[in-house]
This record gives structure tokens, C-alpha cells and sequence, in this order.
């Protein structure tokens, strides 16, 4: 049997509504709002497919490093999709890769872009891409990674963009990473991002891994 649905993401301050989707009733469906879409897999300098990190108290493991070559990436993503009836994936990464797993799979995902540096984003460029329709959300903004805090000026023209089309943004707020001697926990603080939403009271946003370990907060 199978029905026909509207899905509708709520998470902290964000709606995403979503086109209808079919699915099987044999599992429930489930929207993934954060896909990194890999033309290659993260390695170590030898070559090793990085081993997938952990929380520090050791009780989550975030992802695990499946494939040991490139082109299977794609690949077994989708049969993982399907398998447990992941419906719709929020995919991010630098934007060939991302428009390659898109254009396999239109239906599948939703695009966005990894910002890394806020200073070397061309606005003109990336504005172009969404009135063009082939980017869906803003980010991921991984600029934790380069040092910046999400209240840096230099987000300033990211976050206006974001408010003006009305278009969610998904910014990496979290305590641990991988390896970046610019990254700074203190950076990943969700409250960080109050100033930001005083000024751009529109601005759609939702936090990337839940601002761990920042929840009590």
C-alpha cells in the first residue's frame, strides 16, 4: 500500500514545507536535513578513509566511513536511502558534486552549497544559483572550521542574502569537528546566533548537530 503525503520539517525555528512524496508503509519516512554530498572520501594524508568520529563520552558515533572507492559513494547512498526509506536528503558540499548527485537523483534531494571562508563567497555568483532554481537552502556554513564566529561581520552579506529570498540556512554549530587548527569550540555556541536573528528577524535557520555539547544552555 502506499499513500500519498505533504511533509512538513519543524526544527527549532525553521518550516520547511516539502512537495508530496510516496512512500512504503513499511517503515516511516524519514527527511535527513544533513547530507554531505562526497565526490571523494575524507582521507588521511596515506590515503585511509578517515574513521568516523565519536562523541567524547563515546556513545554516539557520527557516520561511519563505508566505502574505500570513490564512485561508490553516490551509489550506496541511495540504496541506503531506499532502504530505510529516507524520502528526501539536504545535501551540501562544493557545488560540482552536489549538482552531480542532484541531477542523478532530482527527486531525492534538496542543494546547497559548503561555505568554508565567508570572505571568498561571491554573492552575485551564489544568488544567480538560487534565481536559477538550482540551489535549495544556504550552507552548509562551515565556517566554524576557518575561526569565525557565527556573529563575524563577514557572514553579514551570507545572512542578509539567506533573509531576502527566504531560503533556509543550515550553519554547522557544534563543540567538536574534524581536524582544523582554526576551529574553536567556543564558536559552536547556538546563542551566538541571537545577534544574528535580531538583526535578520526573517532569517530561517536550522542548527547543524544540535549544537552539541551546548543543549543545557
Amino acid at each position: 500500500m502506499r499513500k500519498l503525503i505533504s511533509i512538513f520539517i519543524i526544527i527549532g525555528i525553521i518550516v520547511i514545507p516539502l512537495l508530496p512524496q510516496t512512500y512504503s508503509t513499511e517503515l516511516p519516512p524519514i527527511i535527513d536535513i544533513h547530507m554531505h554530498a562526497f565526490g571523494k572520501m575524507p582521507r588521511t594524508p596515506d590515503g585511509t578513509p578517515l574513521p568516523a568520529p565519536r562523541y567524547p563520552d563515546k556513545s554516539i558515533m557520527i557516520g561511519t566511513a563505508l566505502v574505500t572507492r570513490d564512485e561508490d559513494i553516490l551509489r550506496l547512498t541511495l540504496e541506503a536511502m531506499n532502504k530505510y526509506n529516507i524520502v528526501l536528503g539536504v545535501i551540501s558540499w562544493d557545488l560540482k558534486d552536489v549538482y552531480k548527485w542532484k541531477d542523478a537523483a532530482p527527486k531525492k534531494f534538496l542543494a546547497g552549497q559548503i561555505i568554508r571562508d565567508p570572505t571568498t563567497v561571491d554573492i552575485t555568483a551564489l544568488r544567480r544559483e538560487f534565481t536559477e532554481g538550482k540551489l535549495d537552502i544556504m550552507g552548509e556554513i562551515a565556517t566554524q572550521y576557518r575561526g569565525y564566529s557565527p556573529k563575524d561581520p563577514a557572514l553579514e552579506p551570507i545572512y542578509s542574502l539567506a533573509e531576502e529570498l527566504d531560503v533556509p540556512l543550515l550553519i554547522h554549530c557544534e563543540g567538536i569537528a574534524a581536524p582544523s587548527t582554526e576551529f574553536r569550540i567556543s564558536d559552536g555556541n547556538p546563542l551566538l546566533l541571537e545577534e544574528v536573528l535580531k538583526r535578520h528577524p526573517k532569517l530561517r535557520i536550522y542548527v547543524e548537530n544540535a549544537g552539541w555539547p551546548f543543549w543545557e544552555k
